[in-house]
């Protein structure tokens, strides 16, 4: 869900649970992990559900203040899961334009 910070409009959008569920190895080292090969799912999943702030030249299209917004984004698990549940580990660190593989 992300919640317009302007008008406290909330834009939801569902993702079917059967389909995988891409998860990023964080790049920001955890206070139990020391390296890469220290991060736990649990990491990856509290990497994935963390919130995220969009401000500046990344803000929100609001739909009902039809206009860019500050706007806060969290990833909230509704109902239940299946009882197969497909994770997708990308070990690929975008954050210098290019790709890179992270070395687990």
């Amino acid at each position: 869900k992300v919640t317009c910070h302007c008008c406290k409009h909330v834009s939801i959008n569902r993702q079917r649970t059967s389909s995988p569920i891409s998860l990023n190895i964080p790049v920001i080292k955890t206070k139990k992990a020391k390296t890469v090969s220290d991060i736990s799912l649990q990491d990856c999943i509290d990497d994935f559900t963390a919130k995220e702030t969009f401000t500046g030249s990344n803000r929100f299209m609001c739909e009902k203040c039809e206009s860019l917004q500050d706007a806060t984004k969290q990833v909230e698990w509704e109902g239940r899961t299946p009882q197969v549940l497909i994770f997708h580990i990308v070990r690929t660190d975008w954050s210098t334009g290019k790709p890179k593989k992270l070395k687990t």
